[in-house]
């Protein structure tokens, strides 16, 4: 039940900035429960591929050669925004990021993902993502459903992706449901139009506003 915002590295040294960062170390079934927070204004000039150590990310999952972390992500609203300036090749900003030292247990499920951050000028290697796993494997994750989307590059919409599985990224949310199989995402949702938060740090949804987040 935290609200964590305005977190950033404002220099070009290619760092790393998270508004919550979990190591799960090599703990089975940990049972680490992420629940209930805002976050956002999470931003810095990148340097690492999709979920690799050098980005911005809402949320950082990582452990050691964990197969069953038990890491739960429920109810969670994440927020990035800005045009970030960057010098770095890479710069791949994501509300969740998961290293590839954790290789299961992770659910996912109930949260509201927002990426509007512009890392730098336009690139293929300059992407704004919702959800990055390191690996390659969508095992990682045990639940992944309910979860609502929005994805946006001011540098154009080829740059902008729900997903990523290592260096495969998925621009909407039909082609992240392919590639996470039948079992995830079914209920999940890709929006429109921005969520209609108070502001872009208040992540409460206005009462009596109309929204097919409502009620997910």
């Amino acid at each position: 039940r935290n609200w964590i915002y305005g977190i950033s590295y404002a220099g070009s040294g290619g760092w790393y900035v998270y508004g919550i960062r979990v190591h799960a170390g090599s703990l089975t079934n940990g049972q680490i429960y992420i629940y209930n927070n805002i976050i956002s204004d999470i931003w810095e000039d990148g340097y690492s591929g999709p979920a690799g150590d050098y980005n911005a990310y809402g949320i950082m999952l990582e452990g050691s050669s964990n197969a069953n972390a038990g890491i739960y992500l429920y109810h969670n609203s994440i927020h990035l925004y800005r045009s970030v300036t960057t010098t770095w090749t890479n710069s791949n900003p994501s509300c969740l990021a998961i290293r590839n030292n954790i290789t299961g247990g992770v659910y996912v499920r109930n949260n509201i993902f927002q990426n509007t951050q512009t890392p730098g000028t336009a690139s293929t290697t300059h992407r704004t993502i919702a959800i990055a796993y390191e690996g390659s494997s969508p095992n990682v994750f045990a639940e992944l459903d309910n979860n609502a989307y929005y994805v946006d590059n001011a540098n154009g919409s080829q740059y902008a992706f729900v997903g990523a599985l290592g260096s495969n990224v998925y621009a909407t949310l039909a082609d992240w449901q392919g590639a996470v199989g039948s079992t995830r995402e079914q209920n999940s949702i890709q929006l429109s139009a921005p969520a209609p938060f108070v502001s872009n740090d208040d992540l409460h949804i206005p009462h009596g506003t109309s929204t097919p987040i409502e009620g997910g």
